[in-house]
This record gives C-alpha cells, sequence and structure tokens, in this order.
C-alpha cells in the first residue's frame, strides 16, 4: 500500500517510527502491511496475528523493528492484550484525533505551563539576587515565611495550573490541518532552546526591573520595599499568564479573580510583613501600578509586533 488515505496520511507522517500491531487482524500471523508517507521516507510497519505476542515475537525476530521500540495496540483482542501494550486504541479512526487534538494540546498546554513555573521561580531568584547585590552580596532574604509560601501556592497557582484550558485552535480546524500538528515537530530541539533562553531572559528582565523600581521608589523604611516590590511581583505574574492566553475559559476568570482576591485579603493579617497604613495610601497605589507597568508594557508591544509582522500558522487560519 504506497499511499494511506486520510487521515492515516497524517497519522503516518506525525509517527513515522512506531511499530503498529493489530492482534486478530489475521490468522496466518505473518502478514505484514508497510505503510509509507508522503512526507517522510521512515517507514511505519503493521503487524497482524491471532495474539499480540505472535505480532511483536514476528517483528523483533525478522528485525523488522528494535527489542525496545515502543509498540500500540488497535483493536485488543481481550483485556490482556490491552494491558501488554503501552496503549489501547478500540478502533483505528480515533487515532486522528487522539494526536492531531489531544496530542497537540496537551503538548502546547504542557510547555505553556512548564515555561511559566520555570518563570514564576528564575523572577524572584532574580530579584533577591538584585536585592543581595545592594547590600554588598549579604545573606539577606527578600521575603520570608508566609510571603515565599504564599507566592508558590494561592498567590500564582490557580491562573498557572489553569492554562490547560487554553487553546489556539478549534478541534475541528486541527483536524481538518494536520499541519500544525506537524509544525511542532519542525526544528523541536532548537525551537524548545530558544523558548527557554527566552523566557528566562523574560524572567531576568522582570526581576531585574520589579526590584529596581522598588528600591528607586523606596522611602524610608525596608518594610515598604517589600510591600511594593512583592505587590507588583504577584501582579505581575497574574497579568504574564491573562496576556498569553489564546482563549479564554470561564475558570480562566475565575483563577485569575481568586489568587487575585487571596492577596488582598491576605493584607489584613499580614501586618509582619506589610505597613498597613502604607499600603492604603495613594503612593502605594501608583507606585505599585507604575513599576507593574513598566515590567510589563514593553514586552506586551514586543509579542504584539512578532504577532503582526511574523504570525503563527494557527492565526492564520482562525483569522
Amino acid at each position: 500500500m504506497s499511499e494511506p488515505p486520510h487521515p492515516s496520511r497524517a497519522v503516518a507522517g506525525a509517527a513515522a517510527a512506531i511499530c503498529v500491531c493489530c492482534p486478530g487482524a489475521s490468522q496466518s500471523g505473518r502478514e505484514q502491511l508497510r505503510l509509507r508517507t508522503v512526507t517522510r521516507s521512515k517507514p511505519i510497519w503493521m503487524l497482524t496475528g491471532d495474539k499480540l505476542e505472535t505480532a511483536t515475537c514476528i517483528a523483533k525476530s525478522s528485525h523488522l523493528v528494535s527489542r525496545t521500540q515502543d509498540t500500540h495496540v488497535f483493536r485488543p483482542e481481550g483485556r490482556q492484550a490491552s494491558l501488554a501494550a503501552d496503549f489501547s486504541v478500540p478502533q483505528f479512526k480515533h487515532i486522528g484525533r487522539l494526536l492531531m487534538v489531544h496530542g497537540r494540546s496537551s503538548y502546547k498546554r504542557s510547555a505553556a505551563l512548564s515555561q511559566f513555573v520555570m518563570h514564576r521561580g528564575l523572577i524572584i531568584s532574580t530579584m533577591q539576587a538584585v536585592f543581595s547585590s545592594v547590600f554588598y552580596f549579604a545573606s539577606v532574604p527578600l521575603y520570608q515565611g508566609f510571603l515565599m509560601v504564599g507566592y508558590a501556592t494561592v498567590y500564582t497557582m490557580f491562573p498557572v495550573f489553569s492554562l490547560v484550558l487554553d487553546q489556539d485552535v478549534k478541534p475541528e480546524m486541527a483536524m481538518l490541518y494536520p499541519e500544525l500538528y506537524r509544525d511542532l515537530t519542525k526544528g523541536c530541539i532548537r525551537k524548545d532552546v530558544r523558548v527557554a533562553f527566552r523566557f528566562e531572559l523574560l524572567s531576568f528582565t522582570h526581576g531585574g526591573i520589579l526590584m529596581s523600581g522598588a528600591l528607586v521608589l523606596f522611602e524610608s523604611e525596608f518594610v515598604h520595599v517589600v510591600a511594593i516590590s512583592f505587590t507588583a511581583l504577584v501582579l505581575t505574574e497574574l497579568l504574564m499568564v491573562a496576556l498569553t492566553v489564546r482563549t479564554w475559559h470561564w475558570l480562566m476568570v475565575v483563577a485569575e479573580l481568586l489568587s487575585l482576591g487571596c492577596y488582598v485579603a491576605s493584607l489584613a493579617f499580614l501586618n509582619k510583613y506589610f505597613d498597613l497604613a502604607f499600603i492604603t495610601t495613594v503612593t502605594f497605589v501608583w507606585k505599585v501600578s507604575a513599576i507593574t507597568v513598566v515590567s510589563c508594557l514593553p514586552l506586551y508591544v514586543l509579542k504584539y509586533l512578532k504577532r503582526k509582522l511574523s504570525p503563527p500558522s494557527y492565526s492564520k487560519l482562525s483569522s
């Protein structure tokens, strides 16, 4: 079979290194169907047999696939054969949606989640480094106690994890254009390294601006530096998540408001870290707003210009 029909063509192009075993599809146990894709030269071997063990043994003994290569089962013969595979799919037609919709969305959402977790940790580390350098690299912690715990949990956790609900294109569009899945594999290693360095640079920029702005606007007491910088830090993290979302879900809005509400409510009993008389003044509000805008606005403008000058493939389809 020289060219598999749709959606097999897209599936084969996306997973040209797997071995597909179909137990129960043939009683001879020796029928082999080689599918060559249009976009890649590597073959997919579809092996059939009366049992799963028969198909896999034929594949490995004839050196069609390596002994360490994964096997994927379609139309499994009983629960035992299904449990012996990496994962099982009842019908072959489900593979298209599994890869093109759920697989693509899972990859992009997991990448966004990991990037923001990395950004959340690097930005506060950068602020601590800038703060320590001002005091001749003395081991003076910037944030202590509940501030660190709250920043890692209730203040920023909900919006970051709500990114798993984001989607750039509709499922019907992803099934209609399998090229969107192929875009994920183009230079994936180089692309991942570039994105990682970009988020690291973004974290260093945010941390430097937030800490430098808090020190410049510092007036008399050290507790004011903590209040200004930490509030601007939480707002910056919430804004960065909001600016990254492509399709809003109502749970994303709830996550943003819940985190912001938890922080505002916790200010009432955090008098150990904040001066309650100072955080209720207009001076505190405009200083925090100024630092947050300076840290987020230039980067948002650059991101907007990049999308306009070099839009991604999914934006061309959704427009």
